[in-house]
């Protein structure tokens, strides 16, 4: 898997030269029976250059993740606030973000794992 974050930073247009011209070069190269995926990340898609999906072949999928509503954002605060030290005022911080995250995570994927009868501690 090769993973390449915010590709818009060099696949706006053609003016990024090499680098848009070497990554399309390398999805165009790789053959049918390759085990190869390329996953690219980014959050302005609309100002993708074109030449990423006009072959066909080189964009199987397309994912967008929409931003948490309302409900989901006042759960994600709550759980990283009560990480937070109690005994001093309430700063919620990144690690304390990221921490609640990964436990809402984990917690939402357990019940997919127990269906599929594998434990929750992987």
């Amino acid at each position: 898997m090769v993973v390449l974050e915010d590709v818009d930073l060099i696949a706006q247009d053609r003016s990024h030269g090499p680098l848009l011209f070497t990554l399309l070069d390398a999805m165009d190269g790789v053959g049918g029976d390759a085990d190869v995926t390329f996953l690219l990340t980014t959050n302005r898609a609309s100002e993708l250059e074109k030449a990423l999906a006009d072959r066909p072949g080189r964009v199987d999928l397309a994912v967008e993740i929409p931003l948490p509503d309302s409900t989901g954002r006042e759960e994600l605060l709550r759980r990283a606030a009560l990480l937070a030290r109690p005994d001093e005022d309430v700063v919620v911080g990144d690690e304390e973000l990221t921490t609640a995250l990964r436990e809402l995570q984990e917690a939402r994927s357990a019940l997919p794992r127990s269906l599929l009868g594998s434990s929750a501690a992987q």
